[in-house]
């Protein structure tokens, strides 16, 4: 009889560690995120921006609009490389490249908007973002 508690006891404890080890391993987090405030050139935060980040590799592509505050956040983005496009009527579109996003990173790249129209592929900015400047990593 106590070598059938024993086993049994074995066989929980087994069971056990099987299934809190899959929770920890499921509960870390793949993913990453990119948010900022979109600003007109004169410092003024500009609601309404279409926001559209790309992953360059898969060309995955997820759309925003800046809230009331300028402010737009895009999370669960895979992590790799992406390009970040803002779209607003009687703004020139602004693309900014080099944004490389790594597991739990949220990215802050904020946005200046300058006024005046589209002018076919010219964009007003298309710059490389720079992670020494913005963006850190949460855990």
């Amino acid at each position: 009889m106590g070598r059938s508690l024993n086993k049994a006891a074995t066989a929980i404890a087994v069971v056990s560690l099987i299934a809190f080890g899959s929770c920890a391993v499921f509960g870390q987090v793949s993913t990453a995120a990119i948010s900022g405030v979109v600003r007109d050139a004169s410092g003024a935060v500009v609601p309404g921006v279409t926001v559209t980040v790309k992953h360059v590799e898969s060309g995955l592509t997820r759309t925003v609009v800046t809230n009331e505050t300028g402010s737009y956040t895009v999370q669960l983005l895979p992590v790799g490389a992406y390009e970040i496009t803002t779209d607003l009527p009687g703004f020139k579109q602004e693309v900014r490249r080099g944004v490389n996003l790594v597991v739990g990173q949220e990215a802050v790249v904020n946005l200046t908007r300058r006024c005046g129209a589209r002018d076919g592929n010219r964009r007003s900015s298309d710059r490389e973002y720079d992670p020494r400047l913005h963006g850190r990593i949460s855990k």
